[in-house]
């Protein structure tokens, strides 16, 4: 017979069905009563460590830190969780989970003088690939982990050896698998562990407490432990995670690559608040980079603190029922302002930094009158070639805008632009356009914009007819609304069914608990009208209006000259409650690749929905149709038809413990306005040869535009600061040291390809081999590069 080690735990959860204000109150009487139950029991450890909850006791209660930090020091209160906290593994980048480790690590550090050895991951909705290889690479080597449960992730032990895609291995362990979590029988949950504990390869691991809105273990649970120990001729031990672990012998039973939990409602709802975490993480990586660059060009100080102000509060609102949208309707007012807290910080971060240095540019408009200058920067790590939008204000600086437009780069070479609507609506006092411009990586280049008095035409031809765009001919059914068909020049082919709307019955909770995946498909949309609201020769726009019950939809098909993409941009007034919106795309491909946080994931087909990153690519092996989207975070597949989820309609924090009530009135998510953008690119190839991760980048993360006045400078008119020549590598970040100012990059391989990536950083070359699927976290002290761990040390 194995033995019982029983961890004294608090599943908290921050926010859920409740705001952070009444969780903070709440979570100051459950410490207060583990600290007691520590006086009164001299065997009773307690688990727990969650570093934002541990800074409201801080805040509130110094004494009980205190008091918290004295426990710890003895061994009897264990820091169980070296994250920054509990969170949706999916929807974030990768970069958000290493932040994770970095931030809750260096807080555990700072205030109890160590390092956690453990992720208690145990409520999040599924757990991404490169989960393992972040533990490994900060100093973590234990997890544990709930979901999938096992009616969704058959594993034969609980106890099993956790590989990354990389290779990184950590011991995990699945709880609730042979004994239920937070049950307050006590005999009862030992008698069900018996049942497996006289055949199982390990021992097992208990998680009792009170559960969910905070409670420590009771002093009933403490007490029928001691007497269930002298009972049983086998050991029922007070333990700590970490004692766990450290008990057990190697696991029999490896589990390989990602764990995706089969309740998955939490990968579509509330779209918003998937979208604005986005938005953040990206404003918070720019904001890092803009940064390093001033520092390095103007002497600028780093604004340490607050980009890590920055991170705190995009790290708080990942809490896996906040991002996964399974949170009351109430707590987003809270985590929509603190992701626009972080975003708004950010941003103005980055402008001080970038406009402190677009100043001191040569602009290639210095001697011309009634001309502006754009200065535009690019933060990616790769060249940045596409569509450039600018607008400029010609009142009163300049006489008023009576038509054409060019815009040139300092070498004088010309840039056709297309003069497309402005923001406004007062004639002759700004312009707004588009060119087809490129910019170096991670750095800017200038362009000079004057008007030429031509005539401006923005709807040149308002019939719609076949669009040829050099690279598509694409035909629309007028009767329908939809591309008819579409045939690739590069690849030969045709496409049909192009992101199709479709509408699904769903009737499920928030989660989608006991279902595996949406109801019946409903009735198509009902096409309102179609035409054609920008036709110049860069790009062709198609506005289609459609109407499902009391819902209207309206799609923006914009094509490029001689780009193998084009966009679709959608706007939803939607007004309808227990159905799901998608769109649906028939590629005529089979083989799904879908982008996965720092890494990528090849699936089969599902039924319910899955989580996907920025972007996801099917293909044949000789050409390929890859989706990126801003704004999409699930999917279903089904042979070559792929359909992305726009949003469902379900009720805010709906359990389903009971039958709904028919008068009353529940808040449905997803009511009113949502919106989006697809880019749709046709390719030969793999997505890797065709670079879609940097794609996804600049479409997500588009080049900045300053528009700067006539004047010389001390700096080149375009200059790149950093590049990567690599095969399927890209650069996550860009960062001051959290200790001193050396610099940090971090480099993470997507595609499982083994290669040499050099690094060009501020006039430095650097050659840096890097395995597949690998993460490297690299310290630049002068012309000296090492790898450190991602907690920097």
């Amino acid at each position: 017979m194995k033995n019982i080690y029983m961890i004294g735990n608090t599943h908290f959860d921050p926010v859920w069905l409740w705001k952070w204000d009444e969780a903070m109150a709440s979570i100051h009487s459950t410490f207060r009563s583990a600290l007691d139950r520590m006086k009164e029991d001299k065997d009773f450890i307690y688990s727990f460590a969650t570093p934002p909850v541990f800074e409201w006791i801080r805040q509130v209660d110094p004494d009980m830190f205190a008091e918290i930090t004295e426990r710890v020091r003895e061994g009897r209160w264990e820091l169980c969780e070296g994250w920054y906290l509990q969170p949706d593994c999916y929807t974030g980048t990768g970069e958000s989970y290493v932040r994770h480790s970095l931030y809750g690590q260096r807080y555990l550090m700072e205030n109890f003088g160590k390092y956690s050895d453990t992720v208690f991951n145990i409520d999040s909705f599924g757990h991404n690939s490169i989960t393992p290889q972040i533990l490994q690479k900060s100093h973590m080597q234990y997890y544990c982990m709930c979901r999938p449960e096992i009616y969704h992730y058959d594993i034969p032990s609980p106890y099993f050896a956790w590989k990354g895609k990389d290779g990184s291995t950590v011991r995990a362990f699945r709880a609730g698998q042979f004994s239920e979590i937070y049950n307050k029988d006590m005999a009862k949950n030992v008698e069900k562990a018996e049942e497996h504990l006289g055949t199982s390869d390990c021992d097992e691991l208990m998680v009792y407490g009170v559960t969910n809105h905070g409670g420590a273990p009771t002093k009933k649970a403490i007490a029928d432990i001691h007497l269930l120990n002298d009972e049983k001729d086998y050991d029922i031990r007070f333990s700590t995670v970490t004692g766990y672990f450290e008990a057990q012998d190697e696991p029999k039973v490896t589990v390989e690559g990602e764990m995706i939990t089969g309740d998955f409602g939490v990968y579509t709802n509330n779209h918003e608040i998937k979208k604005r975490n986005r938005i953040a993480e990206y404003a918070v990586l720019n904001a890092e980079k803009a940064s390093v660059i001033a520092g390095k060009l103007m002497s600028r100080p780093y604004p340490k603190a607050k980009l890590k102000g920055c991170w705190e509060d995009v790290l708080f609102n990942q809490f896996h029922d906040i991002l996964g949208g399974a949170s009351i309707k109430q707590a987003y007012f809270d985590a929509y302002n603190g992701q626009g807290r972080a975003i708004q910080t950010a941003d103005e971060i980055t402008h001080f930094a970038l406009q402190s240095i677009t100043h001191q540019i040569r602009m290639p408009g210095r001697n011309p009158d009634n001309a502006w200058n754009l200065v535009v920067w690019n933060l990616n790590d790769q060249p940045y070639a596409g569509p450039i939008e600018g607008e400029v204000q010609w009142l009163h600086e300049f006489p008023a805008y009576t038509g054409g437009m060019v815009v040139k780069d300092e070498t004088g070479k010309v840039y056709p632009c297309q003069i497309i609507l402005e923001r406004s609506v007062i004639e002759g006092f700004r312009t707004r356009f588009v060119f087809d411009g490129d910019v170096p990586a991670m750095g800017y280049k200038s362009f000079i914009v004057y008007q030429t008095g031509e005539e401006a035409v923005v709807v040149a031809d308002e019939e719609l007819k076949t669009i040829d765009t050099g690279a598509f001919v694409v035909d629309f059914n007028k009767d329908t609304g939809f591309i008819d068909s579409i045939r690739s020049r590069k690849t030969g082919k045709t496409f049909e069914n192009i992101l199709i709307p479709e509408c699904f019955a769903d009737e499920a909770d928030t989660w989608c608990f006991k279902t595996t995946g949406y109801g019946c498909r409903l009735e198509d949309f009902r096409p309102e009208s179609i035409a054609v609201t920008e036709n110049g020769h860069y790009r062709t726009t198609v506005k289609a209006v459609h109407t499902f019950r009391k819902s209207r939809l309206t799609l923006y098909y914009t094509f490029y000259n001689d780009k193998d993409y084009f966009d679709v941009k959608y706007i939803v007034n939607w007004n309808e409650k227990h159905t799901v919106l998608k769109l649906t795309f028939h590629t005529g491909c089979s083989e799904l690749i879908v982008a996965s946080p720092g890494s990528t994931e090849s699936r089969g087909d599902c039924t319910a929905d899955k989580p996907m990153g920025e972007w996801l690519s099917m293909q044949d092996g000789t050409c390929g149709v890859s989706l990126i989207a801003d704004s999409l975070f699930s999917y279903n597949k089904m042979d070559d038809s792929v359909s992305l989820s726009v949003l469902r309609s379900c009720i805010y924090g709906d359990l389903r413990l009971c039958d709904l009530n028919p008068k009353a009135d529940y808040p449905y998510m997803e009511q009113g306005i949502t919106e989006g953008g697809v880019r749709v690119m046709i390719h030969t190839g793999d997505f890797a040869e065709n670079r879609i991760p940097a794609l996804a980048a600049s479409f997500n993360n588009p080049p900045l535009v300053i528009c700067e006045a006539n004047h010389d400078g001390i700096f080149a008119a375009e200059h790149s600061f950093m590049g990567l020549e690599c095969e399927s590598v890209y650069v996550g970040a860009v960062k001051e040291c959290e200790d001193d100012d050396s610099l940090i990059v971090r480099l993470y391989e997507f595609a499982g390809r083994e290669q040499t990536a050099i690094l060009h950083f501020f006039g430095r070359v650097m050659e840096i081999p890097v395995k597949p699927y690998e993460i490297r976290t690299i310290r630049i002290r002068g012309n000296v590069w090492e790898e450190v761990h991602m907690t920097e040390d």
